[in-house]
């Protein structure tokens, strides 16, 4: 909870006061905490705004502009103490309680049209703090559906960054959502740099002008020493993810059911999520085309309905060429070819091609645990592989054979192909979900 300071000027700045001194102790207060244990572990979450404020119906209109140039929105941020494994609907609580207590105008906003977003991801309600990586001093961006447009391209999702980007001809593929907001930030300085330039110089303004000429290169560096941090923590896992099967390590994760990563993929620690690969037996069109009531009433509907988050990520990993969908050419060489086109981190060389070949499996029949009748046929046996998900030879050649894809089966092949794959769960525990 805030301190007395700072619900004071949280009041001053919301209601639109003009005590100066109120504004300048609100915004210099560093969420004052209440009197927690030493034992208590606490972090503090910045809550910034990022819409042009909309209340008894009154709309300004606002042009998109980086956060170092605009003269029109000033964000304001709200700090908060909170647990690292917190749940986002507890800090959004806290909002709401002292928006009451300062009367704020944000306190008549009901809380469905409240979401908010996290380096280009869209925050679920029930997710914890450190699972979505946020940390000490982060901030978190709230916006409102009733209200304008987005300010802050550090505010918005992938899609609203993607669109941005192509309107101004400058998106690129297989940029992470970090990536694309410092893209559309560049974007905008230069867009708006020879206007600033202009008036700066028209105004006799020496100091200015000095500070927008030397901009972009200050600001071509803040990219560096981010993606170097981003780099140094890359395989560090925050406390809530620490329940996921895999501890961190370099070999690839694959994922074979979209329903199941769907409901699951809020709690796969990023080290897993960012080098997997997907393979799902259904249509692209299933899950991105679309579809209405009356399709949904059919007895063949096999449309699926995601959110919009999900639905976000699945694009980046596709846009980098890390999803294979199964149907409807339901093709195991496309899928060998699929897997041959990507580096193996453990050896450092490509993927093996699959398995799929009678002979290599036949072989395999009654030994090593595998069932089958012993074949002699004179060819040499592999007598290092095991079988790890199903020993039967025949529903491998079977599968292959029709098309199939039995869950069993295609983990064998992936695996007897390429043993340093590894397979997400496809029921992870009650106690790592929660």
């Amino acid at each position: 909870p805030l301190s007395n300071a700072a619900t004071d000027g949280a009041a001053c700045v919301m209601t639109g006061s003009t005590n100066t001194s109120s504004l300048k102790r609100w915004s210099s207060v560093q969420a004052a905490p209440r009197t927690v244990e030493p034992e208590e572990l606490v972090i503090t979450v910045f809550v910034a705004t990022c819409q042009l404020p909309v209340f008894d119906g009154i709309k300004a209109p606002v042009e998109l502009t980086s956060s170092s140039t605009t003269t029109t929105f000033k964000p304001l941020k709200f700090p908060t103490r909170v647990s690292p494994t917190s749940r986002l609907q507890d800090l959004q609580a806290f909002l709401l309680s002292q928006w009451v207590i300062a009367k704020s105008p944000y306190a008549t906003i009901s809380p469905d049209e409240q979401f908010y977003t996290f380096r280009g991801r869209i925050l679920r309600l029930d997710s914890r703090l450190d699972a979505n990586y946020i940390s000490d001093n982060d901030t978190i961006y709230i916006r409102f559906s009733s209200m304008g447009k987005i300010c802050d391209p550090w505010a918005m999702s992938t899609s609203e960054l993607r669109a941005e980007l192509k309107a101004r001809n400058a998106y690129e593929i297989k940029l992470q959502p970090e990536q694309l907001m410092l893209k559309l930030q560049e974007v905008v300085m230069r867009e708006s740099r020879l206007q600033r330039l202009q008036r700066a110089t028209k105004c006799e303004e020496t100091e200015h002008v000095k500070t927008i000429t030397k901009e972009l290169v200050e600001f071509q560096t803040k990219i560096l020493i981010g993606r170097s941090n981003a780099k140094a923590d890359g395989m560090e896992r925050p406390a809530s993810l620490s329940k996921w099967p895999q501890p961190p390590c370099p070999n690839r994760t694959v994922f074979l059911s979209i329903s199941e990563l769907e409901r699951m993929y809020q709690i796969v620690p990023r080290d897993v999520l960012d080098p997997a690969l997907f393979v799902f037996d259904i249509e692209r069109k299933w899950v991105f085309d679309k579809h209405n009531i009356l399709q949904k009433q059919d007895f063949d509907y096999k449309y699926m309905c995601f959110d919009k988050d999900f639905l976000e990520m699945l694009t980046l990993k596709e846009e980098a060429g890390m999803v294979f969908w199964f149907r409807p050419a339901k093709s195991y060489d496309k899928m060998s070819t699929f897997f041959t086109s990507f580096d193996d981190p453990v050896t450092g060389k490509k993927y093996n091609p699959l398995m799929l070949k009678d002979a290599k499996w036949l072989t395999l029949c009654g030994v090593n645990e595998w069932e089958g009748k012993v074949r002699q046929d004179g060819r040499k046996r592999d007598t290092t592989k095991h079988p790890r998900f199903t020993k039967s030879i025949m529903r491998i050649t079977t599968n292959i054979h029709s098309g199939s894809f039995d869950y069993l089966a295609v983990q064998e092949i992936l695996y007897q192909s390429n043993p340093t794959l590894m397979f997400a769960p496809n029921r992870p525990d009650h106690t790592m979900v929660n």
